[in-house]
């Protein structure tokens, strides 16, 4: 459940950093960006529990595994409804630092 949560924290981040670079409006641009941070944080907080409470190698193969099937699942239901996804996911510890995923 805390790397299902991960993911769904990650999607957040996804449409707010879309939203901050794609707007703008200055205030308005740097309070998505806000919530970017944000939710990158509870990303965080979410794989390190899962970190705490499983092996290293486990939570890593099923963060990957999980994240592949949702990007999956995701590029099958937007050809299927004609929906732009933006980008296939990539695992936010490519793109937002942090202190516990070192």
């Amino acid at each position: 459940m805390l790397l299902i949560a991960a993911l769904i924290e990650a999607r957040f981040c996804e449409r707010f950093e879309i939203l901050h670079n794609h707007i703008e409006d200055d205030e308005l641009s740097r309070f998505y960006g806000s919530l970017f941070e944000s939710e990158a944080n509870h990303y965080a907080t979410y794989v390190q529990l899962a970190y705490d409470f499983a092996p290293a190698m486990e939570v890593s193969q099923r963060l990957h595994q999980l994240a592949t099937e949702a990007s999956n699942s995701n590029r099958d239901r937007s050809s299927k409804q004609n929906i732009r996804v933006h980008r296939t996911f990539q695992p936010l510890s490519k793109r937002v630092p942090s202190r516990t995923l070192s």
